[in-house]
Formats: structure tokens, sequence, C-alpha cells
């Protein structure tokens, strides 16, 4: 896929995470930041445009995309989940066949019931999470 859009003329970084078991969710999302950080300090070096910097990801990643979007930009999530502030902002995400519907895991709750956001730890829980150490109402999703 990367090679795909290289052709066509976008300049793409390829970000790893350590897999599970090796690391728990957080752990992951610690090293998108990471991958980022490098980003932000290697912008200049690279013919891109920071104003125009999409996300993109398929299946695991299109899920850590999905939460690593959180991180970025003004006021995200990044201190939440343990990374210094990102000073990056995407212009948009491209995610394929990751897990955004949660209703499954809400024990019969469905975003039509909903008066609002309600926590992703909540409704995964710490199979999914691990032992994230974050107030629960910091990762929402409507």
């Amino acid at each position: 896929f990367c090679v795909h859009l290289a052709n066509r003329g976008f300049a793409v970084v390829s970000l790893n995470y350590r897999p599970a078991p090796q690391t728990d969710f957080l752990g992951q999302l610690q090293d998108l930041g990471a991958a980022f950080i490098w980003m932000r300090e290697h912008l200049a070096d690279y013919p891109v445009d920071p104003g125009r910097m999409f996300l993109t990801g398929d299946s695991a990643g299109g899920t850590l995309a999905f939460y690593a979007a959180s991180m970025l930009g003004p006021g995200g999530m990044a201190r939440s989940y343990g990374v210094e502030e990102l000073g990056l902002t995407l212009t948009g995400l491209v995610l394929v066949s990751g897990l955004y519907d949660l209703a499954p895991y809400a024990g019969g709750w469905s975003s039509a019931e909903s008066s609002g956001p309600r926590s992703v730890v909540d409704i995964l829980g710490p199979s999914f999470f691990g032992t994230m150490g974050i107030r629960r109402r910091e990762i929402s999703f409507l």
C-alpha cells in the first residue's frame, strides 16, 4: 500500500509498533507517538507539506490510526497516553477494516440509546486495553 501511494507522488512514512503480546494497546499508541515525534523533528528534511498530512491503517493498524489521531493537534490526547505533546495536525484519516463499531463489546449498548460519548475503556475493558492507567472518560467515541 505504501509503495502504491509513493508511486503516485505521495510522501509516505510507514510506522511500526510492537505487536501483542509484546505490549498492550497503550504501548502500541506510545510506539506511534514516538514515530510522530520523529516525524515532527524530521519534516524539514523531506519534501512534505505538514498542512496536508493523512494517517492511514488497515485492520489493527486502522484501529490504532483511529486512536492515534486523537493524540495529534492542539488539545490532543497525547499526555493521556503518556506521550509528549506532538505538535502535528492531520488533514484526514483513511481507515480500512479496523475496529470502529464498538457496540458488540458494550453488552447490548447501542449508539442509538446514547445521550453522549461513552468510554472505550468501559466498553472493551482491560482485556483489550491492558493496564492503561488513565481516566476512563479521556478516551471516548460517539
